[in-house]
């Protein structure tokens, strides 16, 4: 409840006096008219703790506008709210008009002895506490023989709702050393006015603006070259008012309480919207947000304009997670002539799109089997799984068939892959529509491609390209076993002998039965670095991009993180077509902590900060870490939610930033037209991006920033879309160093 202080008000010809005295210092009332006199009303904009300190401001008002509190009580009012710190500056000012300059300290010093009030070089300590509200340093009474006496009580701060905030510590003067006031001018348009001489009709502002460079290293003295030639700020004594602000040890004012906050790309402060720390996340653009229902009509539109084409471009669609980009592809499909193939991400998204499809009551449609459906035994399944390892992926039909021949009919092994061949053919075989995932989209043959329309259900592109490593010592191995020969071999010695970052020709080969028997037990990605055609080679590791071409036909790929550039410098022989609907505002919440970059390394050298972390997050459903999920309780971890709807309306908490080593950004720097010999070095930076400021360890140069930012912000939004905020009144907190869209940002 905000305190509001009653003063009487004279009238006669000391009216003017207390009128004037209130424009001075920007200190407003509301005036109101009683049985025995006016009464002055100052609405005070803090919260105060206790009644001592209440009166100890109320006695400051007093001194300032020379009259005495009032008998009348209040509750409310409609005054202009002015702040504690105003009313101190505006005392100190009082004080120092009424005594010459070697007086005014022990006038103050007099001021707060009687009051028994604790001071530091004459200014009052004042605390905030940890419940926000602001307080004196609070006393108790003692007893010596018959005297009741008053005492410092500090302890009283203790506890959980009035422990010491650390406010005077948290905002020492002269902490920002080396200040560019250029870059204030340009950044703040409050002290840019300030800088131009305009004139000022609200004093307060002008208080801010002192509070907040005295901040700076040298402020007080800039402030004074600034204010000297200013005719009507002549009238305040600035010298004693910036030495209480720094001596005081007063607290930055924040930019809501500037008159441009709401046309200002401001932070929490003046100097940290020219200077801004390193875990500060700043909004430099405004987003215009319109109706849910608006961006529905826009995406349908967008998609149908995009049905209509007939080329074989890449169609980028982007649009919010949750707005319904499924629903927009299933209502075409009910009254499509042509049947679609449908590629989502996982298989149970997959199941998910088909039942749904099913319950709309459309027909003629399937999925592609997974084979995880059908009960293997352990061997067969560890010889499918070793071909996988070794990236022979496309010989386990082959195997799989071969199998068939040599096992019993009545064998379970034979009855299950049976049921799963058949199921497969039956789906490519269908004239009707399918549904599929990412990985067999890039596998399926033309002839399929070529009697549907491909619609992709998320960004495909982490799916065609992907990073994956090799150990040397094995490399080694199998170059030593005579496995392979001619060019292959030559290839193996290649990798062995060299380091570094080298862009490969194309190397075919064939994967057949004896090559397999041969590489058998291998538990490295052998097949798919072979053929690589960029890899990072170094003494332990050879770490390479498997690149799997995406289909020559049209693709129609509806995604809220797909980055069309990354997409037109991967397949620049493709014409890219990209359409982004405006933005809905989410009716859930987003709290962002910027703390710390919460990257996999810190979180591991921390197991402290994972535990707090698992308590703050225990009443939610957590996302984080591959590595770490079984800290946290949880099965949902980075690259396993694409998709999800199974968390559809409740709290969440995503922990971590997902970051990747260097070297997978160089690998696709590369991929996308990048020449290079050698690591490139990551440094911390201040970037823009999507409207946002902020710091990041990252890249020189452009296209490695790119793909970096790229592959951040499409694994933190798509965590953060698990919850389906658009639509659903539910939170997500999330524990990272870089910015999600429409979060409040803690720090």
């Amino acid at each position: 409840m905000k305190r509001i202080i009653a003063l009487n008000h004279h009238m006669d010809g000391y009216n003017d006096i207390m009128f004037s005295l209130s424009i001075k210092y920007g200190i407003q009332y509301a005036q109101i008219e009683e049985e025995n006199g006016n009464v002055m009303l100052f609405s005070i904009k803090e919260e105060l703790e206790d009644t001592r300190t209440v009166n100890y401001f109320r006695d400051l008002l007093c001194y300032i506008f020379n009259t005495e509190p009032s008998n009348y009580f209040y509750t409310s009012s409609t005054a202009y709210e002015v702040s504690i710190y105003t009313i101190l500056l505006a005392f100190v000012d009082s004080v120092r008009n009424n005594y010459n300059d070697r007086h005014y300290k022990e006038a103050i010093k007099r001021f707060h002895d009687s009051r028994k009030i604790e001071t530091i070089d004459s200014m009052p300590v004042i605390h905030q506490l940890k419940n926000g509200k602001f307080m004196l340093t609070p006393t108790e009474y003692y007893q010596v023989g018959y005297d009741t006496r008053e005492r410092i009580a500090p302890e009283k701060l203790k506890g959980n709702t009035q422990q010491q905030s650390g406010n005077r510590d948290k905002n020492k003067r002269a902490v920002y050393r080396n200040f560019n006031w250029n870059n204030l001018y340009e950044s703040c348009h409050l002290y840019r006015s300030f800088c131009d001489g305009e004139e000022f009709y609200d004093a307060e502002q002008i208080f801010l603006i002192a509070r907040n460079l005295c901040g700076a290293e040298k402020g007080k003295q800039h402030f004074l070259d600034i204010i000297k030639d200013r005719e009507a700020e002549g009238y305040y004594h600035w010298k004693e008012i910036l030495t209480a602000i720094i001596k005081g040890n007063i607290p930055l004012a924040p930019c809501e309480e500037c008159e441009y906050c709401d046309c200002c790309q401001h932070s929490e402060n003046m100097l940290l919207t020219a200077k801004p720390q390193r875990t500060e996340i700043r909004q430099t653009q405004k987003e215009r947000y319109v109706s849910i229902e608006e961006v529905t009509k826009e995406l349908n539109q967008a998609f149908q304009k995009t049905i209509d084409s007939y080329d074989k471009s890449i169609y980028i669609i982007k649009a919010q997670t949750g707005i319904g980009k499924t629903q927009t592809y299933l209502n075409y499909m009910k009254k499509a002539d042509k049947s679609l193939l449908i590629a989502v991400p996982t298989h149970d998204l997959k199941k998910e799109i088909l039942q749904k499809a099913i319950n709309m009551g459309i027909q003629n449609i399937c999925c592609t089997p997974d084979l995880e459906d059908y009960v293997l035994s352990d061997d067969l399944k560890r010889e499918i799984d070793n071909l996988y390892t070794v990236g022979a992926g496309e010989y386990v039909l082959k195997y799989l068939t071969g199998q068939l021949q040599k096992l019993k009919h009545d064998d379970s092994d034979y009855v299950n892959i049976l049921a799963y061949l058949n199921a497969l053919k039956s789906a490519y075989r269908s004239k009707g529509h399918i549904i599929t995932t990412h990985a067999r989209l890039m596998h399926m043959k033309q002839e399929i491609l070529d009697t549907h329309e491909i619609i992709v259900d998320e960004d495909i592109l982490r799916t065609a390209i992907n990073a994956n490593s090799v150990n040397m010592e094995e490399l080694k191995i199998v170059r030593n076993s005579g496995i392979f020969n001619g060019a292959v071999q030559s290839r193996l010695n290649y990798l062995c002998m060299n380091r570094g970052y080298h862009k490969l020709d194309k190397l075919y080969f064939e994967k057949d039965d004896e090559l397999m028997k041969k590489i058998s037990g291998l538990q490295s990605n052998i097949c798919d670095l072979l053929n690589s055609e960029y890899v990072y080679i170094t003494s332990k590791m050879i770490h390479y991009l498997t690149d799997n071409p995406l289909p020559q036909s049209q693709l129609i790929i509806l995604s809220a993180t797909a980055s069309p550039k990354l997409y037109q410098e991967f397949y620049s022989e493709r014409r890219i077509d990209f359409y982004e609907c405006q933005k809905a505002q989410y009716k859930g919440r987003i709290i962002q902590h910027t703390d710390c970059s919460y990257s996999g390394y810190v979180l591991e050298k921390n197991p402290d900060r994972i535990s707090s972390l698992y308590s703050s997050a225990k009443c939610d459903e957590i996302i984080t870490f591959k590595n770490i999920e079984q800290e946290f309780n949880t099965k949902y971890h980075f690259g396993n939610v694409e998709g999800l709807n199974s968390l559809s309306g409740k709290n969440l908490s995503v922990i971590g930033l997902p970051n990747k080593p260097d070297f997978v950004y160089c690998l696709y720097g590369m991929r996308a037209g990048l020449e290079l010999t050698q690591t490139q070095n990551m440094h911390h930076q201040r970037i823009e991006w999507n409207g946002y400021s902020f710091s990041l360890n990252t890249f020189k140069d452009k296209t490695l920033q790119d793909v970096q930012i790229w592959m951040l912000s499409s694994q933190l939004e798509q965590a953060v879309g698990r919850a389906r905020l658009l639509r659903n009144d539910c939170t997500v907190t999330v524990y990272a160093g870089f910015p999600v869209e429409q979060a409040e940002f803690r720090r």
